[in-house]
């Protein structure tokens, strides 16, 4: 179950910031600014909150066969959310670097 629930944490936690990533195809996220777009922020925290019940809420847990996390897996699927966040802006600049050559 605790695989399960880090595969689960991670995939979803990707789409929901992967959103604010793809706003735009030639700026980054940093560029447009996070909180530009108040109703995909919004969405996002409502996805990250019904996540944590998921993963939260023992009847929850049992339906789709979870467990909470510890602070080892929080450590970890953060990192993960990072690295993915740093390769999304690194594509960003390198097709920056591209368009102005």
């Amino acid at each position: 179950e605790y695989a399960r629930t880090m595969a689960f944490m991670v995939l979803v936690m990707c789409q929901l910031f992967f959103s604010l990533a793809v706003r735009n195809s030639s700026k980054s996220i940093f560029q447009i600014g996070v909180f530009s777009n108040k109703y995909l922020v919004g969405a996002i925290v409502l996805g990250v909150m019904l996540q944590l019940i998921v993963i939260g809420v023992p009847f929850m847990q049992r339906a789709f066969h979870l467990q909470m996390l510890d602070f080892r897996g929080w450590l970890f699927q953060n990192s993960l959310l990072k690295r993915k966040q740093h390769e999304r802006e690194r594509e960003f600049r390198k097709r920056d670097q591209n368009k102005s050559k």
